[in-house]
């Protein structure tokens, strides 16, 4: 990509280091299981997708906060040798950089995920001293909702450059789509609040009639909502059985983001992130992400 064209993105979230099992499957209760593999991998969903934009010329920015310690030294050499501006993110002296254990399971293609953090989440005296005027995209990860609301609240960004992403229930998540023009709902979401994805994607616009809205569903593709429209089943392009999918939801978005930010219609640009998805799950390009 041109870098006169490439798109200026900017994403608030989350960083940390995923510790990952390859198992041929899942461990009984008590049982002592040897991996066939194991890989350190970035992970947090705004980082997974800032590697992926980086990678595809364009500029990001990453916001999240990171700990003063080795795992993020590593995790900082390793965003920027992939050219991802880390000089807006907010550096704490206390607290260890989060960390996941991830085991993937071959066997039934699953996969578990145990989190520790202990780190302060972005405050909101960092977020205030950013602008979304010199950015082309803002792409907001779900969490520390409160903090989130009060900034968009003061700043007031321009809500038609700016995207949400509702990966699992929090209190106030639904509230900052009032700030937004695109809200991304994972299938987890969806499910932990009892609806299916249609229904649910016509509550939140029902209030919003600006907001397009979609919902990832796996191999059985997605749901989409586009502004005063109805909603649309699009079915995934192919489905890849046993490819490795941590971080595709994260690689989804990042190409959505950036189809959007582009000016790409909402199914159009779908179309475009969901390709980007069974990509990195068939060839294993985003593998290291």
């Amino acid at each position: 990509m041109n870098e006169k064209n490439a798109a200026r993105i900017r994403l608030v979230g989350n960083a940390l280091v995923d510790q990952v099992m390859i198992l041929d499957r899942y461990p009984r209760e008590d049982e002592e299981l040897r991996a066939r593999g194991f890989q350190r991998r970035s992970g947090g969903n705004a980082c997974n997708s800032a590697r992926w934009l980086a990678r595809h010329g364009h500029r990001v920015e990453l916001v999240a906060a990171l700990a003063d310690d080795a795992e993020a030294r590593w995790l900082e050499d390793r965003l920027r040798s992939e050219g991802v501006d880390l000089s807006r993110c907010q550096r704490h002296s206390r607290g260890v950089t989060p960390l996941s254990s991830v085991w993937l399971a071959e066997q039934g293609a699953s996969r578990t995920i145990v989190h520790y953090r202990d780190l302060p989440e972005l405050s909101l005296s960092h977020l205030r001293s950013l602008s979304a005027d010199d950015v082309d995209w803002l792409h907001l990860e779900g969490r520390n909702c409160e903090t989130l609301d009060r900034w968009l609240t003061e700043s007031k960004p321009p809500r038609e450059r700016l995207s949400l992403e509702l990966e699992k229930p929090r209190p106030g998540l639904e509230d900052l789509l009032e700030r937004v023009s695109l809200g991304i709902l994972s299938r987890a979401y969806v499910r932990k609040i009892g609806e299916d994805a249609r229904e649910c994607l016509l509550r939140l616009q029902h209030r919003r009639p600006w907001l397009q809205l979609v919902c990832t569903m796996g191999a059985k593709g997605l749901w989409l909502l586009d502004a005063g429209g109805e909603p649309k089943r699009l079915p995934a392009p192919r489905v890849v059985e046993n490819g490795d999918s941590l971080g595709a939801g994260d690689v989804f978005i990042a190409a959505l983001v950036a189809a959007r930010s582009r000016g790409r219609g909402l199914v159009e640009a779908a179309d475009e992130a969901q390709r980007a998805a069974v990509h990195h799950l068939e060839d294993g390009e985003e593998r290291s992400l």
